[in-house]
């Protein structure tokens, strides 16, 4: 329902006749007529209604005029509580606030919201609130028919500077590369990857780097580990050789193949000293191999000439098979047939000597 107020403007100093204007700040709220009679438009809300001097329009005089609602007996505001919607309020984020009135059927529950950090969290009359930056503001509900307030303090948190913090804080924690700093990097490395662009950006070209370097130190740490490793599997191998044998050679060989399989960095790593070491093996195999294949080479020209036994002229063949296989050894394999077959390479010549007299006749002819 329209009611209509009068306006009582008072002058004070001299009487004088004087032109007087009216103006409402919200007519649709609040109107005025040319007489000074205000009529409430609107449901409920305030408006400024101002008198002036039409000669002077400084010359003036304001009120502020409340319209609220009508239900009969008017029931005022005893209390009200402001309620957030939200324990932590994150920045980019808006926010409906709210507020409890009592009593419930209080007449006029009109409440207006502010901020006392505009530039942290700012907030509309009705209540929206923008969470604009990491900080602190004090929220500030008014009862509009009691004046009665309630204030909160509120945290405004920065989810992407959290989070690029959290990296920096792992990255900068990973201090001294070792061996044992891998699980940190990784870490560091896995929570990075999982930020946005915008938060990378906040962690800053400069610690990425940082990270980077830390990478790169454990990959060249974990390769010199690698490389220390397989030298030290093909030294022990050549350390195990022992005394060289004719049994050795299994374990030359694998410790040959062990080394040639090595990079140049891990040959190094082994040292000219057991390479040394490895190849006076395998001399002494090669030796021990000759002086084998030569005393098998004699012990079988050996055999030959002790299968001689008494010469007689069907003996010829296997004399001459002897001489043959005598011949065809080495100088150092002839001396073994003399030292091991007790005098085998005279029995030889004798045999070979028999053997012509039985072929020369006894009474030649003419």
């Amino acid at each position: 329902m329209q009611r209509k107020y009068y306006v009582l403007l008072i002058f004070e100093g001299f009487y004088y006749q004087v032109s007087i204007g009216w103006k409402s700040s919200n007519p649709e709220l609040v109107a005025v007529s040319s007489e000074g009679t205000v009529s409430a438009k609107g449901s409920a809300g305030t408006a400024v209604v101002a008198a002036y001097s039409i000669a002077d329009e400084s010359v003036r005089a304001e009120c502020q005029v409340t319209v609220e609602p009508y239900y009969g007996e008017h029931i005022k505001v005893t209390s009200v509580k402001l309620k957030a919607p939200e324990e932590v309020f994150w920045c980019g984020n808006t926010y409906r606030l709210a507020a409890d009135i009592l009593p419930q059927n209080a007449t006029n529950q009109a409440v207006a919201f502010t901020s006392s950090n505009p530039k942290v969290a700012s907030v509309s009359v009705s209540g929206q609130l923008t969470a604009l930056t990491a900080g602190t503001a004090e929220i500030t509900v008014r009862s509009i028919a009691s004046g009665l307030t309630d204030t909160i303090e509120i945290e405004i948190r920065d989810a992407d500077r959290e989070a690029a913090d959290a990296v920096i804080r792992k990255i900068e924690s990973i201090g001294e590369v070792t061996l044992e700093s891998e699980a940190a990097i990784k870490s560091a490395r896995q929570s990075y990857d999982s930020l946005t662009a915008a938060q990378k950006a906040l962690v800053g070209a400069g610690l990425l780097e940082v990270l980077e370097d830390a990478e790169q130190a454990l990959a060249d740490l974990k390769k010199e580990e690698a490389d220390k490793n397989a030298a030290d599997v093909a030294a022990q191998k050549i350390s195990a050789i022992g005394a060289v044998t004719l049994e050795s050679e299994a374990a030359i060989q694998e410790a040959r193949a062990a080394y040639e399989a090595l990079t140049a960095i891990q040959k190094e790593l082994v040292g000219a000293g057991l390479l040394k070491v490895l190849e006076d093996a395998e001399q002494a195999l090669a030796d021990l191999k000759k002086e084998e294949a030569d005393q098998n080479a004699a012990n079988a020209v050996a055999q030959k000439i002790n299968a001689i036994g008494t010469v007689t002229l069907e003996k010829e063949a296997q004399i001459q098979e002897a001489r043959a296989a005598y011949e065809g050894l080495t100088a150092s394999q002839k001396a073994l047939v003399g030292q091991d077959t007790l005098v085998c390479k005279s029995h030889l010549e004798k045999s070979e000597g028999r053997i012509c007299i039985l072929c020369v006749p006894l009474h030649p002819e003419g």
